[in-house]
């Protein structure tokens, strides 16, 4: 059933992705911290995951579980502030805590594009 993950589930990214509670988010983080910094295929982080998301809530925790990870790349050159603005999540609702983050991303082209981040 749901209860039973597999040794090697990635269990904080699934709750990332299902937007589910951010205690329930914080617990799995508190269980597996290492997840935090797990890459996936694309090389995303959790929280790229989470700014893909389009929920700013979900981006809000786990930036606050691990704010180093606004300054690391995904494997096709994007940060996780790219991902927030491409799924819609406002400046109030997440983009700001990003950007005080890592202040250099506005300066960061987003690779597809070529545009910078203020022109979404």
């Amino acid at each position: 059933g749901m209860c039973k993950a597999q040794p090697d589930a990635d269990v904080v990214r699934d709750a990332i992705a299902l937007n589910c509670d951010p205690l329930l988010i914080q617990f799995a983080s508190a269980l597996h911290p290492y997840q935090l910094r797990q890459r996936n295929q694309v090389g995303q982080l959790p929280l790229h995951t989470a700014a893909a998301s389009g929920n700013g809530r979900t981006l809000r925790t786990v930036l606050d579980l691990n704010a180093q990870a606004a300054i690391r790349l995904d494997r096709r050159g994007r940060l996780p502030l790219h991902e927030a603005l491409e799924s819609g999540i406002s400046w109030d609702e997440g983009v700001a805590q990003l950007v005080r983050a890592n202040p250099r991303s506005l300066l960061a082209l987003e690779p597809k594009s070529g545009l910078f981040p203020a022109a979404y």
